[in-house]
């Protein structure tokens, strides 16, 4: 089947959605029209807001703890647990409908790896710091939507 877009969903199913198949987010919003689940319609429902900050709360926890800037492991896993719990508190607080509060505490996190040099970065350079950084500010976005 044929997927001209490359979103993942083939070019017939998306013409049966009524989606342009040379698209890979239609609405442009920042989602990929095959994990969109509004593809039609700018942002996001608050329950695929929320599951996707836990999700990237979880993929935090999976991090090597070489990719966090400190001293000793210890200091390491502390840093990953508070960025984890970060995002836990923002999708708390989108569960609850506090969407400025999950907007804020989602701000202040990217202000902790937003390469400056004071304070000194939370994550080192890598592909997992870009990746997370993208994905938190995909996520103030949404939220911005609501």
């Amino acid at each position: 089947m044929s997927d001209s877009d490359g979103d993942g969903l083939s070019d017939g199913n998306e013409v049966d959605l009524g989606i342009n198949p040379l698209s890979i987010d239609i609405d442009q919003d920042g989602l990929s029209d095959s994990i969109d689940p509004t593809p039609l319609a700018p942002g996001a429902t608050s329950g695929f807001i929320e599951d996707q900050l836990r999700k990237l709360a979880e993929a935090v926890r999976s991090f090597d703890l070489s990719v966090f800037n400190s001293r000793n492991l210890s200091a390491s896993k502390d840093k990953k647990n508070a960025i984890a719990n970060r995002l836990v508190s923002a999708a708390n607080d989108v569960a609850y409908g506090d969407f400025l509060q999950a907007q804020d505490t989602l701000v202040e996190l990217t202000k902790k790896f937003e390469n400056q040099d004071s304070p000194p970065d939370l994550v080192l350079i890598s592909d997992e710091k870009t990746r997370l950084g993208n994905n938190v500010v995909l996520m103030i976005g949404l939220i911005e939507l609501q």
